[in-house]
C-alpha cells in the first residue's frame, strides 16, 4: 500500500500533454484505440443507475476524461475517493 501511495503523491498523477503518468502506464492510449477505448468507458453507464442523489466515485483518481464526468451527470452529489 505504501508503494502505491508513494507513486500517485510523488508522481503518478503528473501529466505530459494532459495525460497522467498511471493513464500511460495502465491504459492504452494509443490513437488507434483512442476511440474504442471511449466506448467501453461510456458502455460502464449501462451497469449505473440513471439517477439518484448521491454518486460515490471510488478510486476516482484525476477523472481525467470526459466521459467519467457523465456517469454522475443525473445524480445531485458525487463523492470521490481516492487513497
Amino acid at each position: 500500500m505504501k508503494n502505491v501511495s508513494n507513486f500517485y503523491n510523488k508522481k503518478g498523477w503528473k501529466s505530459k500533454n494532459n495525460i497522467t503518468l498511471d493513464s500511460n502506464l495502465f491504459e492504452d492510449n494509443r490513437v488507434v484505440a483512442k476511440n474504442y477505448v471511449k466506448k467501453c468507458r461510456l458502455k460502464i453507464m449501462n451497469y449505473i443507475p440513471k439517477k439518484g442523489k448521491n454518486f460515490l466515485d471510488f478510486a476516482s483518481g484525476p477523472i481525467q476524461y470526459k466521459e467519467y464526468l457523465k456517469y454522475s451527470n443525473n445524480f445531485k452529489y458525487r463523492h470521490c475517493v481516492d487513497f
